[in-house]
This record gives C-alpha cells, sequence and structure tokens, in this order.
C-alpha cells in the first residue's frame, strides 16, 4: 500500500493485502419439467435464468431416456440453449410418438450442462408422458320397438381405430329405472356376447331378435350394456341403450281383430234368426213395430 498520507507510516507486511468483490450479479440457470401425453400434449422444459443478464448466456441441454425410449417414444433433443440479454425463459417442446400401445405412463428427463455467463441451479428435471388412452365407444339403433319389430341391428363405434384387436363385450339386462316395467329375458334375445375390432376398423354390429308372444301386457324395458376399457383402462361399463317394446296393434297379424271398436253406438247390425234371411240394419228404424210374441225379435 503506497500513497499514505496525513503522517502515516506504511511499513512492514502490512503494506500489502487482498480485497475480494462480490459478484451481486451472478445468475443461475435451473430447468423444469411440463409433462405431456401420447393424445397430443407433447411434453415442454422450461430452462430459466434467475435474472436477466447484460450478455449472452448459454447453456447445454440434451434429453435423455427414463422409461421413454428415445424415437420409439419421443424425439431427442439436444444443443445450446442462448439466452438474448435480458431473456430469462426457453421453452423446449420435445414431439411425442403415439404408438397408440397400452404401455402405461412412462418418463423422460431434460438435462442441462457446461453453462456460460452462469451457474446451474437444478440441473436436470423429469417429464411425465402419460399413455394413450383407449377409444369412447358408442352404441346405435332403434330405442322404441314393437313386439312384432322382428330382428333388429345394433351398431358399436370406436371413437378412432386401435392399433392392435380391441375388444368389447356387450348384453341385455332388464331396466333399473323403478318407474318403468322391465324385459324378461324371454322378451328377446340377444346375439352373442363379444365384438373384436381388428386394428383399423371403427363399427360393428350385433342383432336383438324381439319375441312376440301375443299377450296383452305393458310396454316393457331393457338396456343394452356395452363393457370393455375406460379412459383408466380398467373394464367398466362404456355404454348403454335404453330400448322399449311396445305393444302392436294386432300381434303380428294386420287382419286380427283387437278387440278396439271404432264405430258409432248408433250404427249396429241386427241378425232375427226367425228370419230367412239376414237383415242389417244401420240406425233405429222409425217404422219399426215390436211383435211381443217373437222371442227373437229386437225392440
Amino acid at each position: 500500500m503506497t500513497g499514505a498520507t496525513g503522517g502515516a507510516v506504511i511499513g512492514g507486511d502490512e503494506s500489502s493485502g487482498v480485497v475480494t468483490i462480490k459478484d451481486d450479479d451472478l445468475v443461475t440457470v435451473d430447468i423444469t419439467a411440463i409433462d405431456g401425453s401420447e393424445d397430443g400434449a407433447n411434453p415442454k422444459f422450461r430452462v430459466s435464468l434467475s435474472q436477466a443478464s447484460q450478455g449472452t448466456v448459454t447453456v447445454d441441454f440434451v434429453t435423455l431416456n427414463g422409461t421413454a425410449t428415445a424415437f420409439d417414444d419421443y424425439g431427442a433433443l439436444g444443443g445450446h440453449v442462448v439466452f438474448a440479454p435480458g431473456e430469462t425463459q426457453i421453452d423446449i417442446e420435445v414431439d411425442v410418438n403415439d404408438d397408440r400401445k397400452h404401455e402405461g405412463n412412462e418418463t423422460m428427463y431434460g438435462v442441462l450442462s457446461s453453462p456460460f455467463r452462469a451457474v446451474l441451479g437444478s440441473s436436470s428435471a423429469a417429464a411425465t408422458i402419460y399413455d394413450s388412452a383407449p377409444p369412447t365407444v358408442s352404441i346405435t339403433g332403434p330405442s322404441s320397438l314393437e313386439e312384432n319389430a322382428g330382428t333388429i341391428q345394433y351398431t358399436v363405434t370406436l371413437s378412432k381405430p386401435w392399433y392392435e384387436n380391441f375388444t368389447v363385450t356387450y348384453a341385455g339386462e332388464a331396466t333399473s329405472d323403478p318407474n318403468l316395467y322391465p324385459a324378461s329375458s324371454g322378451d328377446y334375445t340377444v346375439s352373442g356376447t363379444e365384438l373384436m375390432f381388428a386394428p383399423g376398423e371403427t363399427e360393428k354390429t350385433f342383432s336383438v331378435a324381439i319375441v312376440n308372444d301375443a299377450t296383452q301386457e305393458e310396454a316393457e324395458v331393457f338396456d343394452l350394456v356395452v363393457t370393455g376399457p375406460d379412459q383408466n383402462w380398467q373394464q367398466n361399463e362404456l355404454t348403454r341403450l335404453s330400448v322399449t317394446i311396445g305393444q302392436s296393434d294386432h300381434d303380428g297379424d294386420p287382419d286380427q281383430d283387437d278387440g278396439d271398436c271404432d264405430c258409432d253406438p248408433n250404427d249396429f247390425t241386427i241378425i232375427d234368426n226367425s228370419w230367412d234371411d239376414m237383415v242389417e240394419s244401420y240406425g233405429p228404424d222409425p217404422n219399426w213395430v215390436d211383435d211381443p210374441n217373437d222371442e227373437n225379435d229386437f225392440p
């Protein structure tokens, strides 16, 4: 140390020293993950600086396998992340390959290294790639039938084709609605129990035969229920269709009298067995004369 004033004397080893200047502008770089899925939402890695820098900041980035495999499950990435002066956040999106295989949720990593004008904070983060959900299922067909309807086709449809065989089961069951009259298994017959969709197929049909028992009864209701993998890949009910069986007017025979009369009460037919011929009269005859001695006569 030199240049002492005011009569000060510098001597010995006290004439020199070390001064440390703390850098209050030190920048930290961190990485966090944003999860994705095989159904269209790509995972992202967010690289951020603790504060803006007056100079360019760089850091190396690379993706690494977890349970997910590069190129099979996602597109591998690697390179330099460059922050321009004043920039503090950059998102890196990773493409996901939707293989439509049921293989569970998988993980991958984003890793940082070799920062320039910064120090590493968190240097790695794990992103989850959620498994592709199975297709949703619907059933269509007549929901109201007469007892003489015969055999009816119903269609089961997938919302999207699947990469491998996709199987659902179906069955008929009495309605559980307490306000409706449940149909019994003797009122209808469902063909088969299972539908298997080959890769690429989205529609299958099955048939239901309605039994015409010619018995006068209330309208009856049954449900067609389809079961298969739900959105969490658990076997559950996927959809159902309620079907009402009404009573046909003639139980299948259009010439059969159903017991209903649409006639006017003033219109009637008189048959007098004492006459040689059948006499038909429509409406009361004002000239009718009652014969009290004829027991077959009509007043």
